[in-house]
């Protein structure tokens, strides 16, 4: 166990409530606890308990950090007397709190609420909402996680006018001449630049101001490069310039000569900074190609073998140049650097691109508008106009913002993308460093694993201390570990520490960008293994191999922790069916895709089916599912003899079940009659009943409840009908976005064999959803795969360095459809490569330091024809760390697995009939009544006027709900709420948001409800707790008696002193001879 006398300062310095801090932790360090004594501090000394706001970026976060200040103040206070939960210097930083409660009145025991730890998420739809409440600039809007196909709705729309005469059109075509009249290349490209659009945005407007922007910022960019590689290498000046002036006079008079220029060196640092041409003869003849220092010299490079005197001297260069600390990555920069004199002139089509993108931002937000919905990336720019004070302009938000907030703490301040950090800027702005308004910051550049943000991760690594406006925050770095074993902290350290950044080399000496300080007692059976397989079937190895190491600590009887974390969803296939064979507990949470379930798939193909007559595919798949099993001889001769090849397929079942063939077995006959009024019934019905209701009624018709497995398919189901009635109405209206929809659902039950009651079940995850999680034991399998690279996008863009901490914003096209090579968006591809190797290096240390006893590695490695080890995909986690665990395998630490070859051979087998998965031949369905098309036929049998009454009082309902669920959102005094003046027109634009059509009457009636509930105790007291509060949540159930799947949507619920609360609205009064009961 180490101490760290500078460690324990920093932590108590970080507890000064006048001074802002920026605290760089590493992993395990107690982050949430330092924020959790922060937190308690500045609730000591404010007026209000809202004027502290804590922002996480996860709920998860958000839920540990407040549940973690709640229960050490319950403690302080007296409610909880078991105190050995809470550790001694909390309590004494939770006493003054607990009396200023008392003092200031704040009931923030019963009104927990008061007490602001939330998302960034959040807290930017907060400010949106209670912006668009104060004025008619701005529509409220629901976000949506799924909103690619409103980016290609957008994109369409554009491209649907480009023959009309619109200001912008011509600018259209030139992009769309560029990209060679492809259409569907244009959307693809636009869809996928917008859900990134805060990025490139506030820029792109300034494009066309300045048309030499972007080469001056390219020439800077070279010639920092350069300058700083010059800088490194002045040492071995005269050596060098002896060197390249030897090897470029042999080339010259050589065979080997070419038509390009020849170097003459006086000196290194006297050279011109501009020459890109020449510094990238001289960078290679040190590195390859691939980036790689060269382990020998040839003619080529102008080393012939009659220069050995020469060779030798430039190979002990090179090794001199393998012990400075990043220069390889500078002679890489350099080698992809941009020629100016090549560089064709862009300025058309960037001109092009500032014209069109903001015209196609503004179709995405007409969509928005219509459609009442957005992403979250449209909530967080509403947010930054909302606060925005760049104009000497300032909202009643803003002002309102000012005045609430007194204090802000940022936690995981690595995971900040730029323009979440504007919108700290933006609420920082007019603060005064006084003292009376601080800023605290956590974060960790280790862990952000988000680089698809545009985090600020390597701000973190400077050194000095960063400003917010006139606020500065002091830098703090913390050391400490309290998670991880000694073992795993040594390890850790060294493996990350001793390896560059660029994953390919060992470096001299340890850096400390990984670095932390073990703090916990030594533990024999702590350990760090990595466990490489050569061989032909290496996947099913490791799975096999990880599957009885569970199995063994499990039979152990130990109750400790197990995860299993991969890279990929599409990784976990081998190790569920290893841990499924050995009857392995597991549980998964976001692993298994809805549409990858065997039900699902076949309530997709009965939906499809049902939609359209033509979709053959969809109508076999149907036939052969469980519901029905046709055997494949069957569903041939039933939609592919005689005449029935071109008839839709549910006409040919009709023709058949009139009389059934005699070449259908017997089980086939029993089917056929069976399921064919069904279809034909469903059929019939099409678009006279919503669509949720026909698929779910013709599913439990054919038997489907019985087809069910275990109670997990229950709930698949229900997930599927449920984003089926969200998606459509009696028809699917667009079936790409239900398409897109499904895609991004995952299995509720992602659990294998007795996981109920079973506390030691397997954890299995991504990485990147055990951020924030530990566990004892830490499997992490597959290291040598990679991921899927990104499309070439229409442009590409980033921040590129000009001087020392100096950053300018570059953007570059992509080539034209003449394949014109664009070498500064080339340059940006190997900038963004950069980032993405410095972040899979990133995202293995995160998953490392997930352990706290055991560490488990395994990953496939290849053996050169030459019987040496070859190096891994360098996009694969394992480049991350491979020099130093290549040494390990070479001496033997880490012996190599060798599996033998799979050979596989063609099976020509054909199933027999008992092998087809479906219901008995008999099968009578139990489950006859279905409800949701007999209550719907019901509603039917009213008479027209009622109807409309009805559908009225349904719509008012709807907008009443919506108007709730805004007013609550916004964490204000509802006071302003009750005037009339304010509820009606807030009505208007509610109601027209939501294509509802409201009359004088129904608007009144409205604000008459909106005005009792916000004058009565009891409707504020429901407004004002949020804790673990929920909107509009749709809960899943299965009736007992019979079986069907039910679904209730419960309007408002939150925890009230440990209670979960269940609150249902209802828009109407009590008649004259009824009670409120």
């Amino acid at each position: 166990m180490k101490n760290n006398p500078t460690d324990e300062k920093h932590r108590i310095k970080a507890l000064n409530p006048e001074k802002s801090f920026m605290v760089v932790a590493p992993a395990g360090s107690g982050k949430t606890r330092l924020l959790v004594k922060r937190i308690l501090v500045l609730l000591a000394l404010v007026d209000n308990p809202e004027q502290v706001l804590a922002i996480t970026f996860t709920r998860k976060a958000a839920k540990e950090m407040s549940e973690r200040v709640f229960e050490t103040l319950e403690v302080a206070r007296g409610d909880i007397l078991n105190e050995t939960t809470v550790d001694s210097e909390l309590l004494l930083l939770a006493y003054p709190v607990v009396r200023r409660n008392e003092e200031k009145n704040w009931n923030i025991f019963d009104n927990q609420n008061r007490l602001r730890i939330q998302t960034i998420d959040s807290f930017c739809r907060n400010i949106t909402n209670q912006y668009a409440l104060e004025t008619e600039l701005s529509a409220v809007l629901e976000p949506v996680d799924n909103s690619e196909i409103m980016y290609s709705d957008a994109s369409l729309a554009l491209l649907k006018g480009i023959e009309e005469n619109y200001p912008h059109n011509r600018a259209l075509r030139i992009l769309l001449e560029y990209l060679g009249n492809d259409t569907e290349l244009c959307v693809k490209l636009f869809t996928t630049l917008l859900s990134k659009r805060e990025q490139w945005l506030p820029f792109i407007f300034d494009i066309s101001k300045n048309a030499n922007y972007f080469n001056e910022v390219i020439s800077e960019a070279i010639k920092n490069s350069i300058r700083n590689l010059k800088i490194t290498l002045q040492e071995k000046d005269s050596n060098l310039c002896d060197l390249i002036n030897f090897s470029e006079n042999c080339l010259a008079t050589g065979s080997e000569r070419d038509h390009r220029k020849f170097l003459t060196l006086n000196s290194i640092i006297w050279s011109d900074e501009d020459d890109v041409e020449g510094w990238k003869i001289i960078v290679n003849k040190i590195i390859t190609s691939q980036g790689n220092y060269r382990k020998s010299l040839t003619k080529t490079q102008g080393f012939p073998a009659s220069g050995k005197e020469e060779k030798l001297l430039m190979l002990n260069f090179i090794s001199w140049c393998e012990k400075q600390q990043n220069l390889l990555t500078q002679l890489n920069e350099v080698q992809n650097l941009p020629n100016l004199k090549s560089i064709p002139d862009n300025n058309l089509i960037l001109n092009a691109l500032a014209t069109v993108l903001p015209r196609l931002v503004a179709e995405l937000n007409v969509i928005f508008t219509e459609a009442g919905k957005c992403d979250h990336t449209q909530i967080l720019i509403q947010s930054l106009q909302a606060t925005d004070t760049s104009n000497d302009h300032f909202s009643e938000t803003i002002l309102n913002l000012d005045q609430q907030i007194k204090h802000i703490l940022i936690d995981e301040y690595q995971d900040t993308s730029a323009s979440q950090i504007r919108l700290i800027k933006n609420l920082v702005a007019n603060w005064e460093p006084n003292g009376t308004k601080t800023l605290f910051c956590v974060g960790d550049a280790a862990q952000s694993i988000y680089g698809f943000r545009n985090p600020p991760s390597d701000k973190l690594k400077i050194e000095q201390n960063i400003f917010f406006g006139q606020i500065e925050c002091i830098k703090l770095n913390l050391l400490k570990n309290f998670r991880s074993d000694p073992k795993l902290v040594d390890w850790i350290n060294e493996a990350f520490n001793s390896t560059d950044t660029y994953k390919n080399r060992i470096l001299s000496g340890l850096s400390k960008e990984y670095s932390s300080v073990h703090t916990r007692a030594d533990d024999a059976q702590a350990k760090v293994t990595f466990s490489p397989v050569v061989g032909g079937d290496t996947e099913k190895t490791e799975a096999d191999r990880i599957a009885r190491e569970c199995e063994q600590i499990i039979e152990s009887g130990s109750s400790e922790s197990i995860a299993i974390l991969v890279r990929s969803r599409s990784h976990v296939t081998n190790i569920i069916s290893s841990l499924d064979q050995l009857n392995v507990p597991w549980e998964g949470k976001d692993i298994v895709p809805l549409k990858e379930k065997m039900v699902v798939i076949d309530l997709i193909s009965l939906t499809l089916a049902l939609t359209s007559p033509a979709n053959r595919i969809a109508w076999l798949s149907v036939l052969r599912s469980p519901v029905i099993g046709f055997s494949l001889e069957e569903i041939l001769f039933l939609t592919s003899t005689n005449d029935h090849c071109e008839m839709p397929v549910i006409q040919a079942l009709s023709k058949h079940s009139e009389t059934p063939p005699t070449e259908l077995s017997e089980s086939g006959k029993k089917i056929l009659l069976r399921v064919t009024p069904i279809l034909l019934d469903a059929w019939s019905n099409r678009r006279r009943f919503p669509l949720r209701t026909l698929i779910e009624d013709t599913w439990i018709k054919l038997g489907g409840v019985s087809t069910l497995c275990s109670q997990s398919d229950f709930v698949d189901v229900a997930d599927y009908l449920n984003l089926l009635e969200q998606s459509s109405g009696t028809y699917l209206k667009k079936y790409s976005e239900f398409e897109s929809s499904i895609k991004k659902l995952y299995s509720s039950s992602d659990q294998a064999v007795n996981c109920e009651n079973n506390h030691n079940k397997i954890s299995i995850m991504t990485i990147h959803k055990s951020k924030g999680l530990e566990f004892d034991h830490v499997f992490l399998p597959y290291l040598s795969k990679t991921t899927m690279s990104d499309d070439k996008p229409l442009f590409r863009w980033n921040e590129v360095a000009v001087a020392d901490d100096s950053y300018r914003f570059l953007l570059a096209p992509r080539e034209n459809v003449n394949f014109d090579k664009n070498e500064v968006f080339e340059f940006l591809k190997y900038l963004n490569s950069k980032d993405q190797c410095a972040e899979d290096k990133r995202l293995l240390y995160v998953a490392c330091t997930r352990a706290i006893k055991t560490l488990h590695l395994s990953a496939e490695v290849k053996i050169s024809s030459n019987e040496k080890l070859s190096s891994p995909p360098k996009r694969s986690l394992l480049a991350s760390i491979w020099p130093f665990l290549m040494r390990k395998i070479e001496t033997g630490e880490y012996p190599i697995t060798e599996t033998e070859k799979i050979i596989t051979r063609g099976n020509n087998r054909i199933l027999g009939e008992n092998e087809i998965r479906r219901l008995p031949d008999d099968f009578r369905n139990v489950h006859r009544e279905v409800f949701a098309l007999r209550n719907f036929k019901d509603s039917t049998q009213t008479d027209t006027e009622n109807y409309k009454v009805d559908s009225q009082s349904k719509n008012l309902g709807i907008v009443f709900h919506k108007l709730i669920e805004q007013i609550s959102s916004v964490s204000l005094d509802f006071s302003k709420f009750k005037k009339k003046s304010v509820l009606i027109p807030l009505i208007d634009r509610t109601s027209k948001n939501m294509t509802i059509d409201l009359n004088i009457h129904d608007t009144e009636k409205l604000c008459l409800a909106l005005s009792s509930m916000l004058n009565d105790k009891k409707g504020l007291w429901i407004l004002n707790n949020k804790i673990h509060a929920n909107t509009e949540q749709t809960l899943n159930y299965i009736s007992d008696e019979p079986k069907r799947i039910k679904f209730s949507v419960i309007d408002r619920s939150f925890v009230y002193e440990d209670c979960r609360w269940i609150i249902d609205y209802k828009l109407s009064a009590p008649k004259d001879n009824q009670s409120i009961a």
